[in-house]
């Protein structure tokens, strides 16, 4: 029976900021109006499965001030339900009994993966664990062999839905000319826990997204689609989510081209490195919900019985503690692991080594304030945000950006690349974030780009600045935070009901940056719509990112062109810190005057 999970208390994670979510939520009951369906006949498709019945979504007008539709196929399962005995197994792909009858019913969004309720991110609808399904969003005309982009959506991988109401997929398609798909991946303990291993190895949510890409491939023909042009993009989790894939050598051949959005693989989102932590951890999740067994096998088994409900919630309680003892941290419980499979070794070992698909055109980049989100909740007053010195050391104490920079020689260095004068007060907010943003999100992308490198693929880095000003978030002085720029890439501003109404000039510069996303997804190149066209020849034009040129764009309202982003930061996190962190670990071998076993001059 489809239930709706109930939530558990976020407060003292939230408190800062759920007034200004609950009221971004008014917006949500508003946007559930964004993509209804005309009264149009509904349009019908045949895959080699079943025959789908889809609805038309109406758009007021395109960049040429023209009416145009979507015919959206939504709710359309692409595995069985992972339920029962399929509990934290590998999806199954799902088999039509029903092929050759009536029409199967896609007119609707299906169930969303179970997960607590979050004023982040409210996800609305059904939850249930059948919940493995996608979506499909078809411009009308379709384009000839249209282009594909493969939606994987973030949340920490705990919360999340592929198709959101307040942000609908139908204006980039339309404005894009592309396919877009969206689909839904196991979240929290049930598609992200991991007993350490064979039992169940991890990364069950990444063979979801697997699976529904091997559906893209097998079905996007029927609906106009080219299986050849596939783009896989994502935000945040879903960024990490789509770098896992350019990894992962079982997903080579599903897609020709990724866009990382605020997360990379080698990112510190994983905690899934040391065995002995992850098998603790399904542990902990077995004794909070009354399965406490010996072995991996008896663990498994009991979980597999355990309520939905009850299992989901204990997930959140795990995921709960842990931001609460680590602070403002990117690092969560539930999240992918080397697991041998799926991932070799830890991401950062892989891109070391070479283990990358170099066939594969790039697009990354991320936000001037990302970490302005997991800082909020220490804001006294939201209104005046200010973080002294006395916070700010609190901060890093108990944040895992201290684990980086633990030895006090490490943080003699940091300061000297952030901070101008350690003697005075001042307001400390600004240096967290850039400490914390270049950490997890600037630096680790730079690595990911360069390790990537190959002339026979094409990468091009991009740093959003401007802070729309209607942003998810809902606070003026926030900066171009964490996921602002899905207010750009999804076009949510041309939905007349919608909640982010932004500026002419902001609209324009959405109207561009969905244009730099599907050209991307169409050639590989986001200055040209078609092999055949010239490259853009204006200061509109973004250049490559080599690691001879490493040149940027600049989202913003100049979309300015960039050279070297962050380059005296990066060489801290990237050389220096990892030089530093293996002499200190070489020492406490050797003692801490000898150094490869030679002694020190």
């Amino acid at each position: 029976m489809t239930r709706n999970m109930p939530s558990i208390n976020m407060e003292n994670i939230h408190h800062s900021m759920k007034s200004s979510f609950l009221s971004c939520f008014n917006f949500f009951l508003i946007s559930l109006l964004l993509t209804h369906p005309s009264t149009s006949a509904n349009p019908v498709i045949e895959t080699e499965q079943a025959r789908f019945i889809g609805t038309v979504l109406d758009l007021p007008v395109d960049e040429q001030g023209l009416a145009r539709s979507v015919h959206a196929y939504l709710g359309i399962p692409y595995a069985e339900p992972p339920v029962g005995d399929l509990r934290f197994r590998q999806p199954v792909a799902k088999i039509w009994s029903n092929a050759a009858g009536e029409p199967i019913n896609a007119t609707s969004l299906g169930n969303r993966c179970p997960q607590v309720y979050n004023p982040y991110f409210p996800v609305l609808g059904n939850y249930d664990e059948d919940c493995l399904n996608l979506d499909v969003y078809v411009p009308v005309p379709v384009p000839d062999k249209a282009a594909v982009m493969f939606w994987i959506h973030g949340g920490a991988f705990v919360v999340g839905t592929g198709s959101m109401e307040i942000l609908p997929l139908s204006p980039l398609a339309v404005f894009g000319d592309v396919i877009v798909v969206a689909a839904n991946y196991r979240l929290g303990a049930l598609g992200f826990l991991s007993t350490g291993d064979d039992e169940v190895p991890g990364n069950l949510g990444l063979y979801d997204q697997r699976q529904a890409l091997k559906w893209v491939q097998d079905n996007i023909q029927a609906f106009g689609g080219d299986p050849s042009r596939v783009t896989i993009f994502g935000t945040s989790a879903g960024g990490a989510s789509v770098s896992c894939h350019v990894l992962s050598p079982l997903s080579s051949g599903l897609f020709s081209r990724a866009i990382m959005q605020s997360g990379v693989a080698s990112s510190p989102f994983f905690t899934g490195t040391d065995r002995s932590h992850i098998a603790k951890r399904a542990s902990n999740l077995g004794k909070l919900v009354g399965c406490v067994n010996d072995t991996s096998k008896r663990l498994v088994e009991c979980l597999r019985n355990v309520h939905v409900e009850d299992l989901v919630n204990a997930s959140a309680m795990i995921h709960e503690t842990w931001v609460l003892s680590n602070g403002p941290s990117i690092n969560i419980p539930w999240s992918p692991v080397n697991d041998g499979h799926f991932l070799s070794k830890d991401p950062t070992t892989m891109l070391k080594e070479g283990l990358v698909n170099n066939k594969v055109d790039l697009m990354a980049g991320q936000h001037s304030h990302e970490a302005m989100l997991p800082i909020m909740a220490f804001l006294k007053d939201p209104s005046e945000p200010y973080i002294n010195a006395t916070i700010f050391e609190t901060i890093l104490t108990i944040s895992k950006t201290n684990q980086a920079i633990a030895q006090p020689i490490i943080r003699q260095a940091m300061n000297l690349v952030y901070i101008d004068d350690i003697t005075k007060e001042q307001n400390y907010l600004n240096t967290f974030i850039q400490i914390h943003g270049d950490h997890v999100y600037v630096c680790p992308t730079d690595a990911f780009l360069r390790a990537s490198e190959n002339a026979d693929s094409n990468m091009y880095l991009y740093h959003l600045t401007h802070h729309p000003s209607a942003s998810i978030f809902n606070t003026p002085w926030s900066g171009a935070c964490h996921a602002d720029e899905l207010v750009f890439i999804f076009g949510a501003h041309f939905h007349p009901e919608s909640p982010f109404n932004l500026t002419e000039e902001e609209a324009k510069m959405s109207m561009q940056m969905m244009k730099f996303w599907s050209n991307f997804a169409k050639t590989g190149n986001p200055n040209k719509e078609s092999e055949a066209e010239e490259e853009i020849s204006s200061d509109l034009r973004w250049p490559k990112f080599t690691s001879s040129n490493p040149s940027y764009k600049n989202m913003s309202l100049l979309m300015n062109n960039g050279r070297a982003l962050k380059a005296k930061e990066c060489r801290f996190w990237n050389n220096y810190l990892p030089t530093f962190k293996s002499f200190f670990d070489d020492s406490a071998i050797h003692g801490p005057n000898k150094m490869n076993g030679k002694d020190e001059l």
